[in-house]
């Protein structure tokens, strides 16, 4: 899944080059990198994006990534729309290998779907596709991830009464049935 169009956020790591020991990384995004991962989230902005991130190899020839993601972005206030300074702080680990079955097709070949075992497995790893991971779509993929779905400026507070529909005024002239109601009567 890519979160970021190509060119805007990009850190391509060739899974090859991680050595048996592992490889840490630090990603920071620049400002361009970090103007296209506000337009991609549809944020005010995000002011700074680093990935501290650990690759170490997993089973025989897959890899593991871990980490941690500090941003500081401006979303919008749902009820309000006012900029809210906002900082995503998140832990993440995620697995690569080239056997691993692209999770869309293996949803759609399941016939019912045991939700508690899915929440209580580990996650499945991803497809490590051509020898590659894209870090930046990572790092962007945890971002959107950690943000506040439902952002509120503080004391900002929703009221039904202030979304009820007016109700619809009298009509104005003669009411069409009211010839039918008469015809009735007779």
């Amino acid at each position: 899944m890519t979160i970021v169009p190509e060119g805007g956020f990009s850190r391509v790591v060739e899974v090859r080059t991680v050595p048996p020991a592992g490889r840490a990384l630090e990603i920071t995004a620049t400002p361009e990198e970090c103007q296209a991962v506000a337009r991609s989230l549809d944020l005010q902005a995000v002011h700074s994006l680093v990935g501290r991130l650990t690759l170490t190899p997993w089973q025989d020839d897959g890899v593991r990534v871990e980490g941690h993601l500090r941003a500081e972005v401006v979303q919008t206030c749902g009820l309000t729309l006012v900029p809210l300074d906002a900082v995503v702080d998140v832990d993440l680990t995620r697995t690569y290998s080239p056997d691993a079955e692209d999770p869309d097709a293996a949803l759609a070949n399941l016939d019912e779907i045991d939700l508690e075992a899915l929440l209580t497995e580990e996650d499945p790893p991803d497809p490590l596709v051509d020898g590659r991971i894209d870090l930046g779509d990572v790092l962007a993929e945890e971002l959107a991830l950690g943000l506040d779905p439902f952002p509120r400026a503080p004391g900002a507070e929703y009221s039904a009464l202030a979304f009820e529909e007016e109700p619809d005024p009298e009509p104005q002239g003669p009411n069409p049935f009211a010839v039918l109601e008469r015809l009735r009567k007779k």
